[in-house]
């Protein structure tokens, strides 16, 4: 029995590129780290989010930030966002929340 593994980030790689794992990855939002974020911010999913937040704005913590879609999206809404992510990570990690926020010019840090 062979064992097969691959870290998060190789995974997500994986999905990424293999044509018959495409809608999860546009699903899950796993696409480069910008156009991730402003798939996500558009999304169903934040409006939900988005209902549960106050309606004065003010400073945000996203901890465990993964690639910043949240950030990203609390950012465009007017949010101060602080986004902390350990894995350091280009694709899924803190490097591509740095991508997406320099980018944008997203009020992350």
């Amino acid at each position: 029995m062979s064992s097969f593994k691959l870290s998060w980030e190789e995974a997500v790689k994986l999905c990424m590129t293999d044509p018959t794992m495409a809608e999860l990855a546009s699903n899950a939002y796993f696409l480069p780290p910008v156009e991730a974020a402003k798939e996500y911010s558009s999304s169903a999913e934040y409006s939900e989010v988005r209902r549960m937040l106050p309606a004065t704005k003010g400073r945000a913590l996203d901890l465990g930030a993964g690639n910043g879609i949240l950030s990203y999206a609390l950012a465009c809404d007017g949010w101060a966002v602080t986004a902390v992510e350990p894995d350091p990570s280009e694709l899924i990690g803190a490097g591509a929340i740095r991508t997406m926020a320099k980018e944008t010019q997203s009020n992350i840090r």
